[in-house]
């Protein structure tokens, strides 16, 4: 039986307007159409030609749940008008159910200024996930059962941004077992162009002028000086062999190679500098203070490197290959450089701050802190990358292909954008600050599958609009997040083009563990069980309407002739989401 209390207190102003009226005689006619009431705002105010003065609106509701045809457990629909993870005062405005074979729909009555809700699925296992429905003409359409197609898939694009290929470990011309027989010790003076030379220990100093000498390592030796080379010359330092040397600032000419066998070692003071298509390659260990890398040279690493201060490509098309071990303070691609890892690499800081640079990560990458800007279009990450404290993209562009892995610890974004592929995975384990995002930016699902992104918490640098957009196949999952909106004009965050919000703990979507990521454990289901009918929808929000009296005309406009409050609004439906009895509290 519906419930009422009404509360009627202004008795004695009743009282007396009744006292003035039997003063009146009542056969007189007080009517003067001629009368008009001024103007409460003013003469010349109006309200524009076809001014709607309704502060409600109807909307018709149209919710597809991610459910079998056959479905023969119920799907819990709930209506907000905010998200209800994130928001403690967000508003239940209805709840019905449906099936594969039955949508949910509804008519609701909300305030006019709304133009997104968010609808909540709670499957019959217990899990749940919210997406949003934008409102156009009445009408707003959540369908739980879309996803994007994939957009990018870069299986075969790792190499894509240089025309190097690395060497093969296997070859023997370019990693040479032994000294070839029969060859003259190394004597610059007597040097002949195309010759080979064998280098013993007695040697202090390589410095050529002659072109197209190969020079083997076949003993331990200590150089004073750095090694210079002359156009098209190599030196090869053969398995288990070992070279020092103060510095290599300038090691020659153009096409000039070191290679570094199986268990040897080259070790420079200071700073190797390699430039004009110069190749350092490196099966044993090497270990500078500086490695720097310009104009089309090439360093690959596939044994050990140990980079003391900073690793860097610097411009002219210079390529960084690790299928390695490397550690370095820093790593930094600048220019039109390339950095490309299929191995480990440690590093205390990694930057990639030009437009033509490009990183690509295969391997594991760990980095205390990484910084991403310049609005560069070539970082992505297709393997583990791990950054233990900030990772910071002001204007940049990284993306994570499927399967990948991002750990943070914080992240701070302005203008990026961050895409995921199917099953990535983007983890920041304490907190999300956000700048601003123009509308393409932000994070956005680019697969098949669902992406993950799990955020501890997420804050804004400054209160404003468009802070973040989450938007494609992703779902994100976070409790603490920073409000949607200031007001009905100035949103904060945007969730769009299939992507969702899970329940910590309930959420729809795992990732395994693999060589390439940590995993993620979603929600555990419970077994299916159908919701109790009727459904029961609370809303205790409150509505207040004001009325005045002489609507259309001004009269006083004090909008309090009658002042009515549904303090408490229940409702409830059964199976077809028609309501049964509603129940309402007045003030």
């Amino acid at each position: 039986m519906m419930k009422k209390t009404i509360l009627l207190t202004p008795v004695i102003a009743i009282a007396i307007v009744s006292m003035l009226f039997s003063c009146i005689d009542s056969e007189k006619d007080l009517y003067d159409p001629s009368y008009q009431t001024s103007n409460p705002m003013g003469d010349g105010f109006a309200a524009p030609d076809g001014f709607n003065w309704a502060t409600t609106s109807n909307v018709k509701v149209n919710v597809e749940v991610n459910a079998q045809t056959d479905d023969e457990f119920y799907y819990v629909v709930e209506i907000y008008d905010t998200n209800p993870i994130i928001s403690p005062n967000a508003h239940l405005l209805d709840k019905g159910v449906a099936k594969g074979n039955e949508p949910y729909t509804s008519e609701i009555s909300i305030e006019s200024t709304i133009k997104t809700i968010f609808v909540k699925e709670i499957t019959p296992t217990g899990l749940a996930t919210i997406r949003t429905a934008e409102i156009a003409d009445g009408i707003a359409n959540c369908n739980f059962k879309t996803t994007t197609p994939s957009i990018r898939s870069l299986a075969a694009t790792t190499r894509g941004f240089t025309t190097i290929t690395d060497p093969n470990p296997d070859d023997t011309s370019l990693f040479p077992l032994e000294c070839p027989s029969n060859i003259e010790n190394f004597n610059a003076e007597k040097c002949v162009e195309g010759n080979s030379y064998k280098v013993t220990s007695s040697t202090k100093r390589i410095s050529l002028w002659i072109k197209n000498i190969k020079l083997y390592i076949t003993e331990d030796i200590e150089l004073s000086e750095q090694i210079y080379l002359t156009e098209g010359s190599c030196l090869y330092i053969l398995p288990g062999k070992k070279v020092s040397m103060p510095q290599a600032q300038n090691n020659g000419q153009a096409n000039c190679m070191i290679t570094i066998g199986t268990g040897a070692t080259l070790t420079v003071t200071k700073t190797i500098q390699l430039d004009n298509n110069y190749k350092l390659y490196n099966l044993g260990t090497i270990t500078a203070e500086k490695l720097i890398c310009t104009n089309s040279s090439t360093f690959f690493n596939a044994g050990t490197a140990n980079i003391e201060d900073r690793l860097s490509g610097e411009n002219g098309q210079s390529t960084i290959s690790n299928s390695g071990n490397l550690k370095a303070e820093e790593i930094y691609a600048q220019g039109n450089s390339h950095i490309i890892n299929t191995g480990t690499i440690e590093a205390e800081e990694t930057v990639i701050n030009s437009t033509g640079a490009s990183w690509v990560n295969e391997g594991s990458w760990t980095t205390e802190d990484m910084k991403i800007s310049a609005w560069n279009d070539y970082c992505y990450n297709k393997c583990k990358l791990i950054v233990t404290d900030e990772f910071e993209m002001t204007e940049g562009h990284l993306i994570v292909d499927g399967g990948g892995f991002v750990q943070c610890k914080e992240l701070y974004m302005n203008n990026a954008k961050i895409e995921l592929g199917a099953k990535a995975l983007f983890e920041i384990t304490e907190k999300a600050k956000y700048g601003y995002q123009d509308k393409d930016k932000g994070f956005k699902g680019t697969g098949a599958e669902k992406a993950l992104l799990i955020i501890k918490k997420a804050v804004a640098k400054t209160l404003s609009p468009n802070l973040i957009h989450y938007s494609g196949n992703l779902q994100i999952v976070c409790s603490d997040h920073v409000i949607e909106k200031i007001d009905d004009w100035n949103i904060c965050w945007t969730m769009t083009g299939g992507a969702e919000w899970g329940e910590e703990g309930k959420n729809t979507v795992s990732i395994p563990e693999s060589e390439c990521s940590n995993g993620y454990n979603g929600g555990t289901p419970t077994p299916p069980v159908n919701p109790e009918f009727p459904i029961e929808v609370e809303d205790n929000q409150n509505y207040t309407y004001l009325f005045e009296d002489q609507w259309p005309l001004y009269g006083d406009y004090d909008m309090n002739d009658i002042v009515l409050t549904i303090q408490k609004r229940q409702i409830f439906t059964n199976k077809k989401n028609k309501a049964l009895i509603p129940q309402h509290k007045f003030l």
